[in-house]
Parts: structure tokens; C-alpha cells; sequence
């Protein structure tokens, strides 16, 4: 096969919403799906912790420890998918 010619992917230009759903389909499904479980528990907690009795000021600081719970979370877990292979790091870590 002669060098000049590109992969399929890398001929195509994502450019915008619409061009990165045809590049990637099932990883923007991914996101959308992740968004909308996150944002329904976001939106829950207050519900839940109300009917249970809890004080505002605790709803405040179980909201605030799930933000901040998200957001060291993702640098160890992406190291780790780097040393050990994306393939190899989801298939032992989501079974």
C-alpha cells in the first residue's frame, strides 16, 4: 500500500456537532447518556435528601462532594488507561 494515501478517519473533518457525530457516533451517544445521568442526579439529591429530612446545609455539601468528587477522579483514571492500554484498562476494570 502506497504511504500517501490516509485512513479513512483521518480523511474526514469534524467540524462542528454534525461532522463529529459522523466521526464518532457511539462516543458522543457516550457523553450524551453520561450527561443526562449526571444532570438527573444533580437534580434528584435535593428531592431525596429533602423527603429524608435533611438539612439544606448537608444537600449543600453532598451536591459540592459530588462536583468535587468528579474532578480528581479523572487524572488517575487516565493515567492508568495510558500505562496500561485503553482495550486491556476497560476490559479488566468494567468486568
Amino acid at each position: 500500500m502506497p504511504s500517501h494515501q490516509s485512513s479513512p478517519v483521518s480523511r474526514m473533518t469534524a467540524s462542528g456537532l454534525i461532522g463529529f457525530a459522523k466521526l464518532a457516533p457511539a462516543l458522543l451517544l457516550a457523553v450524551l447518556i453520561s450527561a443526562a445521568v449526571q444532570q438527573s442526579t444533580y437534580a434528584l439529591i435535593p428531592v431525596f435528601g429533602a423527603s429524608y429530612g435533611l438539612a439544606e446545609a448537608v444537600l449543600a455539601s453532598l451536591m459540592m462532594a459530588l462536583s468535587l468528587g468528579n474532578i480528581p477522579l479523572q487524572i488517575p483514571l487516565g493515567l492508568s488507561t495510558r500505562t496500561a492500554g485503553r482495550y486491556r484498562w476497560s476490559s479488566t476494570r468494567c468486568w
